[in-house]
């Protein structure tokens, strides 16, 4: 049976208000992240739904794949959730050059929690920022978008959110939501300009060690691994003593599309997120298939 807690109706209830579609089952809440494409929420909990249960729902609606954290570990692919368990969390727990970007971020700048309605207003410039850096489309394709997120969380039980500042200025921010025991970082953003003076550092460690003060949480998640090759993020993520925490997930096509998973489908899909390498939907795609693909041919 699905959780009905009250943190995880709170996080239907944000994506609801995004306008995001969510769809219900005997196992699960599922949200539709991407166009048609469904997976369960909060995705650190693992379900076991019943095939006639996916069925239904395929039956019921505009349903092309549904991925959910599973509890079986056969014909799944291997995710990753970044997680850090580590209660007594401080400088000594961070390699030695991290602990020294820590320090720099601490000394130069500020961080402190911010309201939602100013982060509505001065977050555009930093989520575009960081899209043009990685080389893709922004997350939020629109100011509208991205007030519609905040205004969202800030309607929202246990959401909160932090800024890392120089000189006044709003440099980098983070959005997290506790939903249980756990507290997860939604979104990171930071200005390249002022990547130099650490604002990550100084901020993941600030709410890190704020959050750990509370007793009731005992894992801070950094989200999960990215079906696409982050390498510099997952260093990043090690050095402040993230660790990864294995998921099995199931990918469950339609079965009226079963065709999606054919070879000159995926082939197909690679060549066009190769001709538009930033838009975000269908790199994920070409990442997701092929991880698909991969994980088959190991298992012979």
């Amino acid at each position: 049976m699905k959780s009905n807690s009250q943190d995880v109706v709170n996080l239907v209830n944000f994506y609801k208000r995004q306008g995001h579609n969510i769809l219900e089952t005997e196992s699960a809440y599922w949200c539709e992240l991407h166009p048609f494409c469904y997976q369960n929420i909060p995705f650190h909990v693992a379900v076991n739904p019943a095939p006639e249960e996916l069925n239904r729902l395929f039956a019921k609606k505009l349903v092309v794949l549904l991925r959910y954290n599973s509890v079986e570990d056969t014909d799944t692919v291997v995710g990753f959730n970044w997680i850090c368990t580590d209660r007594d969390y401080g400088l000594h727990s961070l390699e030695r050059k991290i602990r020294n970007r820590v320090k720099r971020g601490l000394t130069l700048t500020e961080v402190r929690p911010i309201d939602f309605r100013y982060l509505a207003r001065e977050g555009p410039t930093i989520i575009n920022e960081i899209a043009r850096r990685q080389g893709r489309n922004p997350d939020f394709p629109n100011r509208r978008s991205w007030e519609n997120y905040c205004l969202s969380a800030a309607a929202t039980p246990n959401f909160d959110a932090y800024g890392a500042f120089l000189g006044g200025r709003l440099i980098a921010f983070l959005v997290g939501v506790r939903i249980n025991e756990c507290y997860f970082s939604l979104t990171q953003a930071s200005h390249t300009e002022y990547l130099s003076y650490c604002p990550n550092n100084a901020l993941m460690y600030t709410v890190v060690t704020e959050k750990f003060q509370d007793p009731g949480i005992e894992v801070f998640s950094y989200g999960l691994a990215s079906v696409e090759n982050l390498e510099s993020l997952d260093r990043f993520k090690i050095g402040m003593n993230f660790k990864q925490e294995k998921i099995n997930f199931k990918v469950v096509f339609n079965p009226y599309l079963g065709w999606l998973k054919n070879h000159n489908v995926v082939a197909s899909v690679h060549r066009i997120s190769n001709r538009f390498p930033k838009n975000n939907f269908i790199r994920k795609a070409d990442a997701l298939l092929r991880q698909i693909n991969q994980d088959k041919a190991e298992a012979g």
